[in-house]
């Protein structure tokens, strides 16, 4: 029966008894006395991760800047002109703006994440740092993201 499982693609052993007792699968007969089987791979398969609650945990931070959230992604199978294969992802908690930043090694996120650093610090004292408005630079540089995105669908 487990080498009828693993060939039919770790189907159940439940269904595996249908196809034999309806006749769709021919010249096998059902042995009901016999241990049940446990299959190594789908045991692996049916092992647990910690849940990610879809629900926020902590409170959403008050100023621009004061927490951070990246990720890296990559390699694409498919690079970029310039030869890039990874992003990072850098979003600010308070306000959700995103930045990208493309990449053409994994080693090269610090550096970007000190770049979108430096660029936070900026935005952050063109209003005063009130954090709120994420600086006078910042809303130029959503109206500029603003038009890149409608000339690219264009």
């Amino acid at each position: 029966m487990l080498t009828l499982h693993r060939g039919l693609s770790h189907i159940s052993p439940n269904s595996i008894q249908t196809l034999i007792r309806s006749g769709t699968v021919t010249g096998l007969q059902l042995d009901d006395t016999g241990p049940s089987f446990v299959c190594p791979s789908c045991e692996y398969a049916k092992t647990t991760r910690k849940v990610i609650n879809k629900e926020r945990v902590a409170d959403i931070v008050n100023t621009f800047g004061a927490e951070v959230h990246t990720d890296l992604w990559g390699p694409s199978l498919v690079q970029t002109i310039g030869g890039r294969k990874y992003y990072v992802t850098f979003m600010d908690d308070h306000t959700r703006y995103t930045k990208i930043a493309l990449l053409k090694t994994k080693d090269q996120a610090l550096q970007a994440y000190k770049s979108f650093a430096n660029w936070a610090q900026t935005q952050q004292r063109g209003c005063g740092g009130c954090g709120g408005c994420g600086g006078a630079a910042a809303q130029q540089e959503r109206r500029h993201d603003k038009i890149a995105v409608v000339a690219a669908t264009q």
